[in-house]
């Protein structure tokens, strides 16, 4: 596989596994947004070992931002590790009902230039939140982007995350979505705490909470019956748990969505 430069690295489909052994889910996506007049900043390729120099407003992969050199205080920086971003792309890709392996490249078949770096379009200069700007990327294919996430899309920590907020089967536990997945619980659990140092348990409950939101919010069910979907007991322990998260109670999230739709 021919390294051109520090940027630049052609690649084909069948070329992604040699890309995933460079990159590690620790590794950082950083915003760099440039002032008027800045020095640059560099780093070196993870992927060629070679210096690469940013000059402009950019997003780029490197190892930590750390390891960036130059006068950082005349940027605006701001990370993501690629754990998250891999997390937020599952996300996405599930809200959308996005097939588990369908490549979203307009030429998948040809081959394709992997940046480490990239200068930001026009439109990405307005936001400041890197969460902000990925899922912005997600949604229009910014060609770019498009090719990271293709890359990332083959990670089995992206298989793990798409696949537990796809599950749609209510008071399933770890035990039963991680035989359904193919794994071992304890090898499930121990996957998902590497990859997203967090628990599956906590991620699962996570889904389960927003989708009950969602039903107080748009359908007419008691706060027991969709406490119960979520997989709560009872109706109190649901309303705890919600006042916990949010500090809004059930009845107070449909009072503020009532308000909502009359404003």
């Amino acid at each position: 596989m021919k390294k051109d430069d520090g940027i630049l690295l052609p690649i084909q489909q069948n070329q992604y596994l040699s890309l995933q052994g460079n990159l590690s889910l620790q590794n950082d996506i950083v915003l760099a947004i440039a002032s008027s007049a800045v020095q640059a900043l560099s780093f070196n390729s993870i992927f060629s070992g070679q210096p690469v120099t940013v000059t402009t407003s950019s997003l780029f992969i490197c190892q930590n931002v750390e390891a960036v050199a130059g006068s950082k205080e005349n940027w605006l920086l701001k990370t993501l590790s690629l754990s998250k971003l891999i997390e937020i792309l599952a996300i996405v890709d599930a809200a959308i009902g996005k097939s588990l392996l369908q490549s979203r490249a307009k030429n998948s078949n040809k081959e394709l230039l992997f940046r480490d770096v990239f200068s930001l379009p026009d439109y990405a200069l307005s936001k400041t939140s890197i969460d902000d700007i990925v899922v912005d990327f997600i949604l229009r294919e910014q060609q770019d982007f498009s090719i990271w996430c293709q890359v990332l899309r083959k990670y089995e920590a992206y298989g793990m995350m798409y696949f537990l907020l796809s599950f749609t089967e209510e008071h399933a536990n770890i035990n039963q979505l991680s035989r359904r997945y193919g794994l071992s619980t304890p090898y499930f659990r121990q996957l998902y705490r590497e990859s997203f140092n967090s628990t599956a348990k906590k991620k699962l409950m996570d889904v389960r909470m927003a989708s009950a939101i969602l039903k107080l919010i748009e359908s007419e069910s008691s706060v027991l019956d969709i406490g119960l979907s979520a997989g709560y007991c009872s109706a109190s322990h649901f309303t705890n748990d919600l006042k916990k998260e949010l500090g809004l109670t059930p009845s107070e999230i449909r009072r503020l969505e009532t308000m909502l739709y009359e404003n």
